[in-house]
């Protein structure tokens, strides 16, 4: 809306009627539930964390840790494929096929183009007052074994599984630049440690024929000011 106003609601999907809302908020207005929100997400953190310290024998010796495991849902395809895209996208590679099923995630990937070296500008309005900012974005050409195992890590990380894994890579010019596959269980020896150098870790993969091939990766600054 204009004038720097939002008109927010909700419609229950059930009936097609307003569950709540409409209702306009200012930006200020905005930003006070948002401070208010994380106000009281900091308590509640807060308070939990004070509860461990002052409880902390108590919860040892019962150990309720070990008798009440925290298990999320396991996430969908739909979800792991969206994270894939974006953990690879971030470095350099972009995804033309994906299929994960029994353990195994099959990808095939594209390098991506180098682009232009520049800033970009942004600009934030606050009440009547406009801010500028500029973000430097410059591209680096980097190995593609080093981001595949640094991705894999991270999706790993989230999906919170093991899976065993194939990928390979297509050049700018849709040649085949290599494959690499291996298994997660890779990453389990180094928990909470430093991955040694990658010429050493990918000696541990049954297959791999990516040798030096590079891609284009985007490195984007924080924002300054101006």
């Amino acid at each position: 809306m204009d004038g720097g106003r939002v008109e927010l609601w909700d419609i229950d999907p059930r009936t097609g009627n307003y569950s709540w809302g409409p209702l306009v908020y200012t930006e200020d207005m905005l930003i006070e539930e948002c401070e208010a929100l994380w106000r009281n997400a900091l308590g509640v953190v807060n308070a939990w964390a004070l509860f461990s310290v002052n409880n902390r024998k108590i919860i040892d010796q019962g150990k309720y840790c070990d008798s009440l495991p925290i298990a999320r849902d396991p996430l969908r395809v739909e979800e792991i494929e969206d994270l894939c895209k974006v953990v690879l996208s971030e470095r350099g590679l972009d995804i033309i096929s994906f299929e994960i099923a029994d353990e195994q995630l099959i990808l095939k990937l594209r390098c991506q183009l180098k682009g232009v070296d520049q800033d970009s500008k942004m600009f934030i309005q606050s009440g009547h007052r406009v801010r500028k900012f500029i973000v430097r974005m410059k591209y680096y050409e980097v190995p593609i074994i080093e981001q595949l195992m640094g991705a894999f890590q991270i999706i790993r990380h989230q999906i919170r599984q093991e899976f065993e894994f194939t990928a390979t890579v297509l050049s700018i010019e849709n040649t085949t630049s290599g494959e690499v596959r291996g298994h997660t269980r890779q990453f389990q020896k180094y928990e909470g440690k430093k991955l040694p150098i990658i010429s050493e870790f990918r000696k541990e993969l049954p297959v791999d024929t990516l040798g030096s091939a590079t891609t284009w990766m985007l490195d984007e600054a924080l924002p300054e000011e101006v």
